[in-house]
C-alpha cells in the first residue's frame, strides 16, 4: 500500500507541473502568505524581472482576495511599475479602514450579545487574523460571521435590528421556519454603514454527512483577545477543519481560502495532526478535507506533516478532485459574475463519497428555493410548493440568456 500511494503521489505532482500555471499565477501564489522568507523572496524578485502582464496580476489578486498581501510583498517594496503600485496602495488602504470598522464592530457586538445572554462564536474575520498572529489589514473580508443557538435566535435578530442591521431577505414566520430546516444562516446588512453579517446556527451544511455537527463545538470553544476585549471563538482544530470544508464548498477556487488553511497551520506548529486527522478522516470526508491541506502545502507550502499528505486517499478520485481544483484556482477568475456552473461538473460534487450528500447538493443548488425565489415572486403559503418549479427554471433561463448572449456577441 505504501508503494501505491508514492507512486500516487509522484503521478500527482507531475500532473500538477504540467498544469498551465501562468508566471502571473505562480507571482500570486508566491504573495499567499503573511511572512516571506529568504528563498520567497529570492522567487519573487525573479518572477517581477520577467515580462508580466500586470493588468492580469491585479484581476486574479483582487479575484482570490491576495491585494493587500501583494501591496505589502511588491507594492511597499517598490517592485512592479507605477501604475500596478498604486492600485495595489489604494486597495491595502481601503481594506486596512474596512478592518478596522469590522474590528470595532464586533467589539460592540460582542458587549451586546453578552448582556442579552446569548450563547455566541464569532470565527473568520479580524478573529481568524488575531488566531494567525497577522496585521489588521492582511486579510480580507466583507462580512462577519457569528454562530448561535438555534433558540437564541429572536434575541440576536431583535438585537442586530436595534444595532441598525436588517435581513438581506424580510422573511415571514412560515418561510423563516423553512429557512432554518434547510439552510445554516441568514445574511444581514446594515442600514447606514457598509457592514454586513452572516448569522449562523449551522456549520458547513448540516444536512451531508461531512458536516461540522454545531453541538460539538461548543466544549472546544476558546477565546481570543481583539482590542483589550476577549472573543468566543472556534477551537483551533474546528477552526481548522471548517477552513477545508468552506474551500472545498467554493471549489478551491480562490486563494484566499487556502491562505487561512495554511496559516494557521504555521500558527500553531504543537498542533496534534494524528488526532485531528483520525477524527477528520472517519467523520468529515478525507477527499474535500484532504485536497484543502494538499493545495496548502503544495501551492502556498504549509507546513502540514508528511505523514499526514501520505495518508491521503491514494486513488483517481482524489486525482480527479485535486486537478479539477487546481483549474478552478487557474481560470476560475475568467468566470462571469452570476454564470451558472452546474453542480455535477464542481470539484465539491467530485468529492463527495456518498450518494446521499451527491443528492442533496443537487437539490440544494437545482431545487430548493431560496430567499431569492420567495421575493421575486411572492406567493401564499398554500401556493409554496410552486416554488420548486421557479428555482430550476430560473436557472435555466439564466444559463439560456447567457448563452444567447455570448452567441450574439460571437455573431457581431
Amino acid at each position: 500500500m505504501g508503494g501505491a500511494r508514492g507512486n500516487f503521489r509522484t503521478r500527482l505532482t507531475e500532473r500538477m507541473s504540467k498544469q498551465l500555471l501562468s508566471p502571473e499565477f505562480l507571482l500570486l501564489t508566491c504573495c499567499a502568505r503573511y511572512q516571506l522568507e529568504p528563498r520567497q523572496q529570492a522567487l519573487l524578485e525573479r518572477l517581477t524581472a520577467r515580462p508580466l502582464d500586470w493588468q492580469r496580476v491585479l484581476a486574479q489578486a483582487e479575484f482570490h482576495g491576495v491585494l493587500p498581501l501583494m501591496y505589502g510583498h511588491v507594492g511597499r517594496r517598490g517592485i512592479g511599475p507605477d501604475q500596478v503600485r498604486e492600485p495595489l496602495r489604494v486597495a491595502a488602504r481601503q481594506t486596512l479602514a474596512r478592518n478596522m470598522e469590522f474590528t470595532a464592530e464586533l467589539g460592540r457586538l460582542t458587549e451586546r450579545l453578552q448582556t442579552q445572554g446569548v450563547r455566541f462564536l464569532w470565527f473568520k474575520g479580524p478573529v481568524a487574523a488575531e488566531m494567525c498572529g497577522s496585521e489588521i489589514g492582511l486579510r480580507s473580508y466583507s462580512d462577519l460571521d457569528l454562530l448561535i443557538d438555534y433558540e437564541a435566535f429572536p434575541r440576536c435578530c431583535d438585537l442586530l435590528t436595534r444595532a441598525g442591521y436588517a435581513p438581506q431577505f424580510p422573511l415571514s414566520p412560515p418561510w423563516l421556519e423553512r429557512q432554518f430546516r434547510e439552510s445554516e444562516a441568514l445574511h444581514f446588512f446594515h442600514a447606514s454603514r457598509p457592514r454586513a453579517i452572516d448569522v449562523h446556527w449551522q456549520l458547513s451544511g448540516a444536512r451531508y454527512s461531512f458536516a461540522v455537527k454545531t453541538r460539538d463545538v461548543w466544549p472546544r470553544a476558546r477565546e481570543v483577545t481583539l482590542d483589550n476585549t476577549l472573543i468566543p471563538t472556534l477551537a483551533v482544530d474546528d477552526t481548522l477543519l471548517y477552513y477545508c470544508l468552506h474551500a472545498a464548498k467554493h471549489d478551491w477556487s480562490r486563494l484566499k481560502w487556502l491562505i487561512d488553511i495554511a496559516e494557521i497551520v504555521r500558527a500553531y506548529p504543537q498542533f496534534d495532526w494524528q488526532e485531528a486527522w483520525l477524527r477528520w478522516s472517519s467523520a468529515h470526508n478525507p477527499y474535500l478535507v484532504g485536497v484543502g491541506l494538499k493545495l496548502a502545502a503544495d501551492l502556498l507550502e504549509a507546513p502540514i506533516p508528511s505523514e499526514i499528505l501520505a495518508s491521503l486517499p491514494p486513488d483517481a478520485r482524489f486525482a480527479r478532485v485535486y486537478d479539477a481544483a487546481l483549474a478552478e484556482l487557474s481560470n476560475g477568475y475568467l468566470r462571469s459574475p452570476g454564470q451558472v456552473v452546474w453542480p455535477w461538473r464542481t470539484p465539491f460534487y467530485f468529492g463527495m463519497t456518498q450518494a446521499r450528500d451527491r443528492w442533496r447538493r443537487l437539490y440544494d443548488i437545482l431545487v430548493r428555493p431560496t430567499p431569492a425565489e420567495w421575493q421575486l415572486c411572492p406567493l401564499s403559503w398554500p401556493w409554496s410548493g410552486l416554488y420548486y418549479l421557479l428555482r430550476p427554471l430560473r436557472l435555466i433561463a439564466r444559463s439560456v440568456l447567457r448563452q444567447l448572449a455570448r452567441f450574439q456577441a460571437w455573431a457581431k
